[in-house]
């Protein structure tokens, strides 16, 4: 048996709460449950926390400041942590309870 890697080639997303974002880090939770971390590139730089659940992309903004790099859930854990920059200080962002 040959391990090959897996490759797909997924449709494009179209939808008002993911348009003009730049991606900074993602974590698929389940097939129905995605979280990521997304800067909106326009000239007024707003950082948002974007999640995928019952089927609908939602948003939920971190304020101009906010610059997050990444985004996981704790292994051992039901909360959501992002982390990156907030106002020149490194930041950890504790998001709640997640699933």
């Amino acid at each position: 048996m040959t391990d090959r890697p897996l490759h797909r080639n997924p449709a494009p997303v179209s939808t008002p709460a993911l348009a003009k974002l730049q991606f900074n880090g993602i974590d698929a939770l389940a097939a129905g449950n995605v979280w990521a971390s997304a800067t909106l590139q326009t000239n007024c730089k707003k950082d948002y926390l974007v999640h995928l659940g019952n089927g609908r992309w939602s948003r939920v903004s971190l304020g101009s400041n906010a610059l997050p790099a990444g985004i996981t859930r704790v292994p051992g854990t039901a909360a959501l942590w992002a982390a990156g920059m907030s106002g020149g200080k490194a930041t950890i962002w504790g998001l709640g309870r997640v699933g």
